[in-house]
């Protein structure tokens, strides 16, 4: 909870280094890394009084969302390919086969597709026409996803969503499909089945 309250620097995205003067930062941090620690603290001062989240700590452990936003920034990712592929599961069934798998597997990986083959447990999906390109199909995925786990964030107030935003990439809050207890739900429902994300 510490390093996630006061020290968002260690799982900053990469995509949004550019908005917090990060480039003296990691310049430091990587030519004095035996004072890695305190630079980090200072890049992460900086990102919270930016985000005005200096003084507004996240204190109620309670939240349901807070296991979610506690995890790893690769786990949230790799859980928010699981829930795009859920949603855009209907579109992709119709549309992906054969050669087309393979792409969209070395695209999203297989634990992606295996939430795809099993999607109708948690949501019938989203509606639309089948998708005619495998990159777009990717990106949808993976824009959908962050979008669900915005959705669900909000539901806990900005202290804890804006800090979990902060892990996703720069595109995390473009695509928004469900309302804030529908996404929790089915963020909680889901991760309560894939413990290899989401330890118990």
């Amino acid at each position: 909870m510490l390093a996630f309250n006061f020290c968002p620097s260690r799982t900053l995205h990469p995509s949004r280094r550019k908005d917090y003067a990060s480039e003296a930062f990691l310049h430091a941090i990587d030519t004095m890394p035996a004072e890695s620690a305190i630079w980090h603290r200072h890049w992460s001062r900086q990102i919270l009084r930016q985000e005005k989240l200096d003084s507004a700590p996240v204190t109620d452990l309670s939240l349901p969302a807070l296991r979610i936003a506690l995890l790893d920034p690769e786990s949230l990712l790799e859980l928010a390919r699981a829930l795009g592929a859920v949603l855009c599961a209907p579109r992709l069934r119709l549309a992906i086969a054969g050669a087309q798998v393979r792409v969209l597997a070395t695209a999203l990986g297989a634990t992606a597709l295996r939430w795809l083959a099993h999607g109708r447990r948690w949501h019938p999906g989203l509606a639309g026409d089948p998708y005619t390109d495998v990159a777009a199909a990717a990106d949808d995925v993976d824009q959908l996803g962050c979008g669900v786990l915005m959705s669900a964030f909000g539901t806990a107030g900005r202290p804890l969503a804006r800090r979990a935003e902060l892990k996703l990439p720069a595109h995390a809050p473009a695509r928004r499909e469900l309302p804030g207890d529908e996404a929790m739900d089915l963020v909680l429902r889901m991760s309560m089945e894939w413990n290899h994300v989401v330890p118990a």
